[in-house]
């Protein structure tokens, strides 16, 4: 009680405000979730689950912290007649997009899926580039949220991919062309 009370002075003192500690989330996650992609849309989180492959919707609250939206739908299945398989990585959709979404998803094999607040999610399939012979294995994608271009890297094709302003079902462009750098060991790639 005396140490708390001589911690409390010397803040005090030295105008030290000690932040609160409280879980981010209330209630917590699934136990089994196992976060490894953090969207932040409009103030609410949206977390990629990487042992399901979906994504969680963590809306705020006014108590500064997030409660999950068990009704938020966007992960692997049957989505408007296309098989999405668990997604790989999560973005933020850019403002104003036709399909009013908040998240973009992958996954490993060019599934794209629209996740929408309160819609069940709208899926496409990227076109395949006529170059890539172990397309199905892509590892991540960036989103350029000025001009909706969508980069993807396919690793074992040793390629980023782009799709320009978003149109899926063009033929994407080989990014580098014939200055590919040695992305054999990239994990992530980000637009700036």
């Amino acid at each position: 009680k005396l140490r708390n009370q001589l911690e409390s002075s010397l803040d005090e003192l030295d105008l030290v405000k000690r932040p609160v500690d409280q879980a981010a989330i209330y209630g917590g996650l699934p136990g089994a979730t196992k976060v490894t992609r953090i969207v932040l849309v409009d103030g609410d989180l949206y977390l990629l689950d990487g042992n399901s492959g979906s994504v969680l919707h963590a809306q705020a609250t006014p108590n500064r912290d997030y409660q999950l939206d068990t009704n938020f739908q966007c992960g692997p299945g049957l989505v408007t007649g296309q098989t999405v398989n668990a997604l790989i990585d999560i973005a933020a959709a850019p403002p104003g997009n036709d399909k009013n979404a908040a998240i973009v998803g992958i996954d490993a094999t060019g599934s794209v899926i629209y996740c929408i607040d309160g819609l069940p999610p709208i899926a496409e399939s990227l076109a395949r580039p006529l170059t890539a012979p172990n397309w199905g294995s892509l590892q991540n994608f960036a989103l350029d949220p000025d001009q909706a271009n969508v980069y993807v890297l396919d690793k074992p094709d040793k390629a980023v991919w782009a799709y320009w302003n978003s149109q899926f079902t063009d033929t994407p462009d080989l990014y580098f062309g014939d200055q590919v750098p040695p992305i054999q060991d990239a994990v992530s790639m980000a637009v700036d």
